[in-house]
């Protein structure tokens, strides 16, 4: 067997190993597109309510009394 061959062969391991590094990278960076695709319950209608962010602020204060928000953050569409 030639260097080059056996070389060639070697490589398979380490590509096999980047391929499924990468693979799951992609998933996990656009997994919550594919719940919101997969998921209708998830969607929200675009001519739903608009709920004001302190009813949201109360929301959670009521479920969670303990807990403390220190930030709310828009969505990346902007939404207000």
């Amino acid at each position: 067997m030639t260097p080059f061959r056996l070389h060639g062969l070697l490589g398979h391991v380490p590509a096999i190993l980047l391929l499924t590094v990468f693979l799951s990278g992609t998933l996990a960076s656009v997994s919550p597109e594919l719940d919101w695709l997969l998921n209708p319950a998830i969607r929200v209608p675009a001519n739903g309510p608009v709920v004001p962010w302190q009813t949201v602020l109360d929301v959670v204060q009521s479920a969670h009394p303990g807990a403390r928000v220190t930030d709310i953050a828009l969505p990346a569409n902007g939404f207000s």
